[in-house]
């Protein structure tokens, strides 16, 4: 599974819209959109923000 894909079902998984993501990693809406729909790469700092809104670690996520 790739990132956009790991992102995207974690989110859905704990019933977040990307709006409220975005907003709780402080990510620009418009560059989480992208990262979903695999037009953008997430950074480190995108992951590690995920991360933290969910309280996971990147590794138990990221497969």
């Amino acid at each position: 599974m790739d990132i956009a894909s790991s992102i995207n079902k974690l989110r859905t998984s704990r019933l977040s819209t990307r709006k409220a993501l975005a907003e709780k990693a402080k990510i620009d809406l418009r560059h989480l959109i992208a990262i979903e729909e695999g037009r953008a790469m997430a950074t480190d700092n995108d992951i590690e923000a995920i991360s933290r809104v969910f309280h996971v670690k990147p590794e138990d996520w990221i497969k």
